[in-house]
């Protein structure tokens, strides 16, 4: 009796504490996978970026600030930092340019139509990208699609160099992030209440100015998270700049592929990681000051 009795006082207490930290158990597992996947390679990152370089693929356990030392002061390594933000800037304003009227318009269709619309927004994920990146091949080649068409027009007397330029890079990246920038814009935009609307035009309000009162303003969260999620993904891409771009102009992802796999030199590349994540950290930080400033908090 004694031991059903310390057993059912085991088991009161064990329910009492779920029922208290029920939340925390169900988010245990995503938070053991993050920590694992996420936060333990930055930390050991973090930890070889601090270590001595001593020559062919070795390093030397310690504290030393070479590494970073070296990428600030190295006007070759600033200017990989500037393109890569450029291209990353272009691909952020070219997405949102031409994912906001697209998303809009899906956003207010219904039916058939709308699941027709987002199947085609959707297929393009389904290919794989190194096969996508191949196709911009033939379509910005010599030979290419573009450069037959300007030239059967007359529009151009030879054929356009429009490979392995930073133009390239950029249309890679954005066919590579435009259909998630669409899908985050078109989530945000189902969510705003239309009868909204409709009351703002039966109050008087034009249909411009409906559309940015309340449209465009209620869709600036969504806007935010979907420009931070260019950005963040353009400054971090390899296989497209890599294969698109021209050697002469480098991204950090290229330059630290580079330090840790061919020059072996894993201090250095870890710094310029940890670099490259403070970078999409600080975006993060602006983007949600600027989400803060768009709701007047």
């Amino acid at each position: 009796m004694d031991t059903n009795m310390q057993s059912s006082g085991w088991m009161e207490q064990f329910y009492s504490l779920y029922r208290r930290h029920r939340f925390l158990l169900v988010f245990l597992p995503a938070l053991l996978m993050v920590s694992t996947f996420f936060f333990v390679p930055i930390y050991a990152l973090l930890q070889i970026s601090f270590f001595e370089y001593s020559g062919m693929g070795s390093y030397v356990p310690g504290f030393t600030l070479a590494s970073y030392a070296k990428f600030l002061t190295d006007p070759f390594y600033i200017g990989v930092t500037l393109y890569t933000l450029k291209i990353a800037t272009m691909v952020t304003v070219v997405c949102l340019v031409l994912g906001y009227p697209v998303a809009y318009f899906i956003s207010c269709t219904s039916g058939k139509l709308k699941i027709f619309l987002l199947l085609l927004l959707i297929i393009p994920l389904w290919t794989n990208l190194i096969v996508r990146i191949y196709g911009w091949f033939v379509i910005l080649g010599s030979e290419g699609m573009v450069n037959s068409m300007l030239l059967s027009f007359q529009m151009i007397d030879q054929p356009m160099n429009m490979v392995f330029t930073s133009f390239s890079v950029v249309v890679g990246l954005v066919d590579n992030v435009l259909p998630w920038i669409l899908l985050i814009l078109i989530s945000v935009m189902e969510g705003i209440e239309w009868p909204i609307i409709e009351a703002a035009r039966d109050l008087g309000a034009g249909r411009f100015k409906s559309f940015y009162e309340i449209t465009f303003k209620l869709s600036l969260p969504g806007v935010g998270v979907a420009g931070l999620f260019a950005f963040v993904w353009s400054v971090g891409e390899y296989a497209v700049p890599s294969l698109l771009g021209a050697s002469s102009k480098r991204t950090m992802s290229i330059e630290i592929a580079d330090q840790m796999l061919t020059v072996l030199n894993w201090p250095f590349g870890a710094a310029m990681a940890v670099i490259l994540f403070l970078v999409s950290v600080c975006a993060l930080l602006v983007s949600n000051r600027l989400s803060s400033r768009s709701h007047g908090y």
